[in-house]
């Protein structure tokens, strides 16, 4: 495959999987943060709280649409942030 072309998959290396820091942990972590989203976007708050859940909404689609505008912008952005976040 040429470079640039599309984004490589990485490689699956069965033997570095380690049940703590691949499943547990990334568990726990989503745990810790659902928590304290959920009593912060509850029903039944007074405002501005109940603002909260569309707030977070709305900063999350303009997220999405922000990196799909860069990313057709500059298609091989994405392997490079990639190869960054993977210490290539």
């Amino acid at each position: 495959m040429p470079a640039g072309s599309r984004a490589e998959r990485p490689a699956y290396r069965p033997a570095e999987f380690n049940l703590i820091k691949h499943a547990v942990l990334p568990v726990l972590g989503m745990i810790a943060i659902a928590v304290p989203v959920y009593y912060l976007s509850k029903p039944g708050q007074s405002a501005p709280y109940i603002w909260f859940p569309y707030a977070a909404l709305a900063i999350l689609i303009v997220s999405v649409i922000y990196a799909a505008v860069l990313t057709r912008r500059d298609p091989a952005l994405g392997a490079r942030v990639g190869s960054i976040v993977a210490d290539e």
